[in-house]
Parts: C-alpha cells; structure tokens; sequence
C-alpha cells in the first residue's frame, strides 16, 4: 500500500513541476529530449567578497565567490540529500557528482534574490542520481543577493554570506 501511494505521490509532484516548468521564461526552458529525474531544495548561502571596482579602484563592490547549501528533499528542510558548493558542484549522499556552467538566468521580481539559472553540465562523477545530468534548473531563489553590508573600504577583502533558499531541477536526456 505505501509503495502505491509513494508512485502516485511521485506522478503528482512530478506532473506539478513540468506544469511549473512550461511556466518558466522562455530562456529558462531546457531543450527538448531531456527529462525531470531530481528535484531538491537548497538552504544555505551565497559567499561575497568585498573588491575594488575594476574601473574605478577607490569604489568597492561585493565580488559572488561560491555557493555554500545542504541540498534536502523536503521543502522543510528537514531531509539532509547532499551539498552544493563552489564550481559550481553539486554532491549527492550516494557520492555522485554533477559540475555545471551557467548559460542563461532570469531576474528574479524580488530584488533581495539572486537570479533563476539554466546551467548545462560540464561534469560528472559517481553513479548515483547526479550520474548523466545534463541540464540543471535554479527557481524560486528567496535572499542571496550582498544587501546586508555596504562594500567599502573598511571591508576590503573581508567576505559576507548572504543566506538563501531554491530549488534545483535535474534533467537528463530521454
């Protein structure tokens, strides 16, 4: 009986995010031939560092250095899946590994959070779920964005961490 709810449980969630999918910006879409296989939320931050403006070295600007999230399988944040980290990398608990590039992004209409992505895959490692991807999703973005703290002389080279939540979508093609 749990088996037949947990496989009509995963038809809706996965029927709800392709509907949430054909939402998204254009620009966002993955190309067809690629399938949902993955879907988890991350907690965690963005990292910052504070650096002098190219063009203009007595301005200061906050520099993006890495993400640093636990990637869970509940929108609670209670199911520990794994991490997502400088690379950008993403690592599952079964030790598989995807890297991924970003090829397009969407302003988020909260101007406190950081932009929804496209990433295409550049890597992988491990068998695992992260085994194959190709395509990779950033929606719902809340926070992240370097708000908290001005960029200025006095934080010359120090770094902030800005926390943020999303979720990630991993396709892989049919």
């Amino acid at each position: 009986m749990a088996k037949i709810f947990l496989t009509i449980l995963a038809v809706f969630t996965t029927e709800a995010l392709l509907a949430q999918s054909l939402s998204l910006p254009e620009n966002l879409k993955v190309p067809p031939g690629n399938y949902l296989v993955y879907h988890v939320y991350a907690k965690g931050f963005q990292i910052y560092k504070c650096t002098r403006l190219k063009s203009d070295s007595s301005k200061f600007e906050w520099t993006y250095v890495a993400p640093q999230a636990t990637l869970f399988a509940d929108s609670v944040f209670e199911k520990p899946v794994g991490k997502h980290y400088g690379g950008p990398v993403w690592e599952n608990s079964d030790g598989s590994k995807v890297d991924a590039e970003k090829i397009q992004q969407f302003v988020s209409a909260d101007s406190r959070a950081i932009p929804w992505l496209l990433l295409k895959s550049t890597s992988h490692s491990g068998s695992g779920v992260f085994a194959g991807i190709t395509f990779i999703q950033r929606i719902n973005t809340i926070g992240g964005k370097a708000l908290s703290v001005k960029a200025d002389r006095t934080h010359f080279g120090h770094e902030i961490k800005e926390a943020y939540t999303a979720e990630y979508l991993f396709f892989r093609p049919k």
